[in-house]
């Protein structure tokens, strides 16, 4: 498996306590405390979401993403969390009045 490969790869360069085939989001202290992280709650269940990419070619589609949303939003215990640039604000559209305080846009 190519992970598997780009770990051993990376253990053999001295980076082994770093790596991790699960996703990571390295922040700095700055934007772990900015405002756009003030409605994350830590009652629910949060899924984080990036409706982003490099290539439109690439992209799982705008009206799936914003699907998914719609469905973990009305399931029980899920707070919906979207990353992205201010490119990529378009691409999942719940109004206010759909979501119920469940969905979270973190754009800067």
């Amino acid at each position: 498996h190519i992970t598997d490969a780009a770990i051993e790869q990376g253990m053999i360069a001295g980076c082994g306590r770093c790596l991790t085939k699960r996703p990571q989001i390295f922040l700095t202290e700055e934007e772990s405390n900015q405002i756009f992280f003030k409605d994350i709650s830590s009652d629910l269940k949060n899924i984080v979401l990036a409706p982003g990419c490099s290539f439109e070619e690439k992209s799982w589609g705008n009206n799936n993403f914003t699907q998914l949303a719609r469905l973990l939003i009305n399931t029980k215990d899920f707070q919906v969390i979207v990353v992205g640039s201010k490119l990529d604000r378009h691409k999942i559209s719940i109004p206010s009045s759909e979501s119920s305080n469940r969905f979270v846009e973190t754009f800067p």
